[in-house]
């Protein structure tokens, strides 16, 4: 009996539910108040006194989208877009067209927040089964390792903001090898 298609948003694919469990699997053990929110629910209140973590594709989006506005790397709906290519690197990391198999390009992004101190994390790609594979990513160990070590700088550190492009292969949705592709640091 409806007179027009209404668009809805208030479902979760399992690839962000996963993603979501592995967050605050790690999460809980830090000691800190963790919220989980439906990203029109968060306010500017929330993103000023907090460290946030968004999941999510741009293309679906609008607040991720905009984060990634003017960056090195943009997902843009099943493509990676590298906005300087440097040697060896290719100007488009497009994704298997594929449902839940395939090799898939991912991205991470580390930005401050707007209060000194806080940070937003950015895990995006434009597949339902990449935000399984980014919160492996962040939470495993090994994959942890593998990133930070292209990420530490000469002098041992780490940089505080930056973008990480990585490849997912899939088999039946699941992710069966996460590799570290390239990445930007954006602070200096």
């Amino acid at each position: 009996g409806e007179t027009e298609l209404r668009e809805t948003r208030d479902y979760a694919d399992f690839g962000t539910v996963h993603s979501a469990f592995l967050l605050g699997r790690l999460l809980a053990s830090s000691r800190r108040d963790v919220v989980l929110k439906h990203s029109p629910s968060l306010d500017w209140q929330d993103v000023f006194n907090s460290n946030v973590v968004f999941l999510g594709k741009p293309g679906i989006n609008p607040i991720v989208r905009s984060l990634l506005e003017g960056l090195p790397f943009v997902d843009d709906e099943g493509k990676i877009r590298n906005a300087h290519p440097r040697g060896g690197e290719a100007p488009v990391y497009r994704c298997a067209s594929t449902h839940g198999t395939g090799e898939k390009y991912a991205l991470l992004t580390r930005l401050r927040g707007p209060q000194s101190g806080r940070h937003v994390l950015l895990l995006c790609g434009a597949g339902a089964e990449l935000m399984w594979a980014l919160a492996e990513c962040v939470t495993n160990a090994e994959h942890v390792r593998e990133v930070m070590a292209h990420l530490r700088t000469p002098s041992g550190g780490y940089p505080e903001t930056y973008q990480v492009v990585v490849q997912v292969t899939f088999q039946s949705n699941v992710p069966t090898r996460i590799r570290y592709v390239t990445h930007r640091v954006l602070d200096g």
